[in-house]
């Protein structure tokens, strides 16, 4: 019985073996889901259950991403999809400033325009949340494509899908946990969103503005003039954020 088990065990690792790297990945996280719900049956403590959960959906959504990306890089070559990557850059940038604006709005409570620097820098990280919603949106359709057995690629060998027998509900499992890890990005009370509002703050205060004691400002605050009579002041509360306000400063003579 011992032998086999071994001799099936050989099998089973040889036949692992052949497949492709997300494919191995989706193995992975389905055998760590199967031992954390084996682990649930024998009431074992949360400390062990979250653990492996975790680690099954990060196997299961780089398998699924994996296998994403290698249709994705096919599709890119056509000429059609080229041609379409222009008007979509030009919207994603736009978008991405858009938003960024919006976060320096929120994070200072001054109007964007008078840190542009800070907008800029903010760019990258204030488009995620929509990237992420809009990549949601698309795992779905996406889904739908990898779902189907016809000119999957699961091994080295081009091994007929039909010949994983776990690999449908493994791929399901994928997209569940990617779409629920970007629908979390995507929510404004996920901590990317708390963590993008104080770097907002930061990066307006050492980007756009300049430390001065005019008026009578303590040093290390930040000054922004808007005209010959207001300036925007930052404040820093000990090791905290600083808090932007408007104050009156009249502009003097040299």
């Amino acid at each position: 019985m011992i032998q086999a088990i071994t001799s099936r065990a050989r099998t089973w690792r040889e036949e692992y073996s052949c497949l492709s790297l997300p494919i191995q990945l989706y193995g992975a996280g389905f055998a760590v889901v199967g031992l954390a719900f084996f682990a649930a049956i024998l009431r074992a403590p949360g400390a062990v259950i979250q653990p492996l959960m975790a680690v099954a959906a990060a196997n299961l959504m780089m398998g699924f991403v994996g296998e994403a990306y290698a249709r994705i890089s096919e599709l890119v070559k056509s000429t059609w999809v080229k041609w379409a990557f222009v008007p979509i850059a030009s919207m994603v940038v736009a978008s991405s400033l858009g938003l960024a604006g919006h976060t320096v709005s929120e994070a200072t409570g001054q109007d964007p325009s008078y840190f542009p620097l800070a907008v800029s820098f903010l760019a990258p990280l204030a488009v995620l949340p929509v990237l992420a919603l809009a990549g949601a949106t698309a795992l779905i359709l996406l889904s739908m494509i990898l779902m189907l057995p016809i000119g999957a690629n699961t091994s080295r060998e081009r091994m007929d899908t039909n010949q994983v027998e776990w690999l449908p509900f493994s791929r399901l499992l994928g997209v569940i946990c990617t779409m629920a890890a970007l629908f979390a990005l995507s929510d404004s009370r996920s901590p990317l969103n708390s963590a993008t509002i104080t770097t907002a703050r930061w990066a307006a205060y050492f980007l756009d503005m300049h430390q001065d004691t005019e008026c009578g400002f303590e040093r290390g605050d930040g000054l922004k003039r808007i005209n010959d009579n207001l300036v925007i002041r930052a404040r820093r509360d000990g090791y905290g954020a600083p808090i932007f306000t408007r104050q009156a400063c009249t502009l003097g003579p040299q």
